[in-house]
């Protein structure tokens, strides 16, 4: 090989090594698979045995966990989405901004079975029970049949909802951005009570032995009780808090816009430990292996101890602003690189 073409060579390996992520400090987990699909719109959601996420150029893929073989790739015309798709019997349900609706699609071959029309839909699409339930900037609650779309009731909110509701037992909890956490009657739309946060709710709310759980722009995360709406404790952190809440082991977990992932005693909301990352935590985490594992906007995939002390960590290719995905013995995660990375042991 002449001087030239070695050069060729050498030059095709540093430019593909660009596009790999970085050294792994520890060795818990190895890179199994990645898949290049484009700015995403929404972490990655499990879609029966497979993988759907949603992407900025309007595509939807559904891929094999395994190996990110594309098993189904669906083009939308002239639908933005706005979050994540919702994967349930057969159906693949988007929020989007084609007309302001809410479609549904056959999960066999992407076309539409029934599309309605409602303002300004933000969240994704929470499906429960033969209904929907979507969330609009306007502030409306809209909860529709998933059999045909009809809108069966809806409820107004005094400010935005951003994110997905929260379906218990035969209740609904969300917030919005005026700082109001809601409860409603899922079946008929009728409020039980409400709660003055006094800031905006941007993440979903969690539920854990009773009680429900969510942060607030103002960097504040609340315990209220589920049946009355009554506060059981408060804590502040350091930074907004934009990641919903994880529980494991009587323990709830968060991150915060002061790159803090902070861990909390459930009961009473004391702090236990927090760990500093080196970005923005919009991330909710998840538990694999006795770890938790979180994004940040430093552009690492972290996994911790129990607590609280780093075992391992990666650095990908963009910003991590979604929660991973913990999938037939893989973790996988989306950077704003466009590429989807699948991790395992």
């Amino acid at each position: 090989m002449d001087a030239r073409a070695k050069g060729f060579v050498l030059l095709a390996i540093f430019a593909f090594s660009l596009f790999l992520p970085q050294q792994a400090e520890g060795v818990l987990l190895r890179l199994s698979w990645r898949k290049k699909v484009g700015p995403m719109t929404a972490p990655p959601q499990i879609c029966g045995e497979r993988i759907i996420l949603g992407t900025s150029r309007k595509i939807i893929y559904l891929l094999q966990p395994g190996d990110g073989r594309v098993e189904a790739k669906f083009r939308l015309k002239g639908s933005n989405l706005v979050a994540a798709p919702t994967c349930a019997a057969g159906k693949i349900y988007l929020s989007s901004q084609k007309k302001d609706g809410i479609l549904a699609l056959d999960q066999g071959k992407g076309k539409s079975v029934w599309q309605t029309e409602i303002t300004d839909p933000l969240t994704q699409p929470l499906v429960g029970k033969g209904e929907i339930w979507v969330g609009s900037g306007r502030g409306w609650l809209y909860c529709l049949a998933s059999s045909d779309g009809r809108i069966l009731w809806k409820y107004k909110a005094a400010g935005p909802i951003y994110s997905r509701p929260l379906l218990e037992g035969n209740n609904l909890f969300f917030g919005d951005g005026s700082g109001h956490i809601y409860a409603l009657n899922a079946e008929r739309g009728e409020l039980l009570w409400t709660f003055d946060a006094s800031s905006p709710i941007i993440s979903s709310p969690g539920s854990y032995q009773g009680g429900i759980y969510f942060g607030t722009y103002g960097g504040k995360l609340f315990a209220i009780d589920e049946e009355s709406g009554k506060k059981d404790w408060d804590f502040q952190a350091g930074g907004s808090i934009l990641s919903s809440p994880s529980f494991w082991k009587r323990k709830i977990f968060f991150g915060a816009n002061d790159d803090y992932l902070y861990c909390l005693q459930a009961e009473s909301g004391k702090l236990l430990w927090r760990f500093q990352a080196g970005g923005l935590i919009h991330s909710s985490l998840v538990v694999a292996w006795d770890h938790l594992f979180f994004g940040s906007f430093d552009g690492y995939i972290y996994a911790l101890d129990k607590e609280g002390k780093l075992s391992w960590r990666c650095k990908l290719g963009g910003s991590l602003r979604y929660s991973p995905l913990f999938a037939q013995g893989l973790i996988l995660v989306g950077a704003d690189d466009g590429w989807l990375y699948a991790f395992g042991r």
